[in-house]
């Protein structure tokens, strides 16, 4: 099931019983440091969640450096529930000067199926707000092991439209 072109990700629950599960992708930050950025897909799912649940299917970003979490987003306040159709989300974070890696995708903490299409990472402006939920937080005992976690990634992210399948 593909909003666009011939595919998507798709996280499905195994169980009736809430489930936890997540498409994830890491880059290193250096082409992005001292900048804002928008991340942004097409979210549509099915069955997604309990009566009374406020969990559901999130997309969510996260950017480390200085041993730490220095921007995080997973959509906690705004998830999406029940079954739905395609339908565009975005978070915007800062990329501090210190940031070394990226981490973005979809996660279902959930019932359900949820399927991400057609994302993208931009550079914004800074007049368009943050979705930031977390303070940052760095602890420079962990800075290095934390650089060298990074250190072999990637510097772009790929196939965020599913499109090229291995």
């Amino acid at each position: 099931m593909a909003r666009s072109g011939n595919a998507s990700g798709q996280i499905a629950a195994l169980s009736d019983g809430q489930s936890f599960g997540s498409l994830t992708q890491s880059v290193r930050a250096d082409s992005l440091r001292g900048k804002r950025v928008r991340f942004t897909a097409w979210v549509k799912t099915r069955e997604v969640g309990q009566p009374g649940s406020q969990n559901g299917a999130s997309l969510w970003m996260r950017v480390d450096g200085g041993g730490g979490s220095l921007g995080f987003d997973n959509m906690s306040t705004r998830s999406v529930r029940g079954t739905s159709d395609w339908t565009r989300h975005s978070i915007v974070l800062d990329v501090p000067d210190d940031a070394v890696g990226i981490l973005l995708g979809m996660l279902l903490n959930s019932t359900g199926d949820a399927w991400v299409d057609d994302a993208t990472l931009e550079i914004v402006d800074t007049q368009l707000p943050t979705t930031n939920t977390m303070p940052a937080s760095r602890d420079a005992s962990r800075s290095a092991q934390q650089r060298e976690q990074f250190a072999a990634l990637p510097l772009d992210f790929r196939n965020l439209d599913f499109e090229r399948v291995r």
